[in-house]
């Protein structure tokens, strides 16, 4: 938009093309309902593991499956507070 305004079309056009291309390659990130799934799935996966619903000691255990499902579709700092929330 700044390059639209100053009279630079052609910068806007460049730079327009490369959002798109980054785009195109970045996977899309999980919505909130997703990312609550996700971490569900982890702690299912674990306490199957354990024999028992894990608590807060397991955290690492969860965020690693977590984080597994997720695979690169959310930032750690939102997988850890889904998984936080449901601990």
């Amino acid at each position: 938009e700044i390059y639209t305004q100053n009279g630079r079309g052609e910068l806007a056009a460049t730079e327009h093309a490369e959002a798109q291309i980054i785009d195109e390659y970045l996977p899309t990130p999980l919505t909130d309902a997703e990312l609550a799934d996700v971490a569900d799935t982890a702690i299912a996966q674990v306490a199957e593991e354990l024999g028992e619903r894990p608590a807060m000691r397991q955290m690492g255990q969860v965020m690693k499956a977590a984080t597994a499902i997720a695979a690169g579709k959310a930032d750690g700092s939102r997988i850890s507070a889904a998984v936080k929330a449901r601990l």
